[in-house]
């Protein structure tokens, strides 16, 4: 569990975690919000169907990402972007993306825990503030772990996707704290890790998947491959 630097656990005063793929898995996650999405499109405007025989959704975000480089923290104002670029294709106006996305994100916060999950929150020390960091948009209060944080920050929120400072500082501003008495915990080396570590706040990575990561620039002071260990390493 040790990672290459080790660090006083003794001052943590906070826990953060980010959510996707430290909490639960995204990806099949995000492939069924699409495909329900897709279909929904399909079935009330069937024109769009040749947008999905012809082009793929992913290749159309990262466009939108390229076109609007400044709204990079804003996932919904991308993805609504797209669905009234994809109603556009198939010769429709723009009235109904407001409602395709809001079957996508039904989808998108309909979510299935990692195993550990609820038992580490279960077993965690009641005195330690919790905090939600996340680049994505799960809606928390739509989650089983709705009652388990005491702050919820994402990108929109504070306009600025990590690894950028902004949402870190904003977690230690809200609770009043120093660096060295936050934990950070989370899946990426760079958004978690490294932004963390940038401002000088202890990091736990975890590597569920057991991936090689000896070469990466930002080096975490503890690597876990499940929150067991990580509820382990806490007491």
């Amino acid at each position: 569990m040790q990672g290459p630097t080790s660090v006083n656990l003794d001052g943590i005063k906070a826990i953060s975690f980010d959510l996707d793929d430290t909490l639960w898995a995204i990806k099949p996650v995000l492939l069924r919000a699409e495909k329900v999405s897709r279909d929904w499109l399909i079935a009330n405007y069937p024109a769009t169907q040749q947008f999905f025989e012809t082009h793929s959704i992913m290749d159309l975000r990262a466009e939108m990402f390229a076109a609007f480089p400044e709204r990079d923290y804003d996932l919904t104002f991308i993805r609504k972007e797209c669905y009234g670029r994809i109603l556009e294709f198939g010769g429709y106006d723009r009235s109904a993306v407001d409602a395709v996305y809001a079957v996508f994100k039904k989808q998108r916060d309909t979510l299935e825990l990692y195993d550990d999950v609820m038992p580490f929150f279960e077993g965690l020390a009641s005195d330690l503030i919790r905090i939600a960091l996340t680049n994505g948009t799960a809606s928390l209060a739509r989650t089983p772990l709705k009652d388990e944080f005491h702050t919820y920050l994402n990108a929109f929120l504070v306009r600025a996707p990590k690894p950028e400072a902004a949402m870190f500082e904003a977690a230690l501003d809200q609770h009043q704290l120093a660096p060295h008495e936050l934990l950070h915990v989370g899946d990426d080396l760079v958004s978690d890790v490294g932004g963390a570590l940038t401002l000088g706040i202890p990091t736990v990575w975890v590597n569920r998947h057991s991936k090689d990561w000896h070469d990466a620039h930002d080096r975490p002071h503890f690597v876990v491959n499940s929150l067991e260990q990580l509820a382990h390493l806490l007491c």
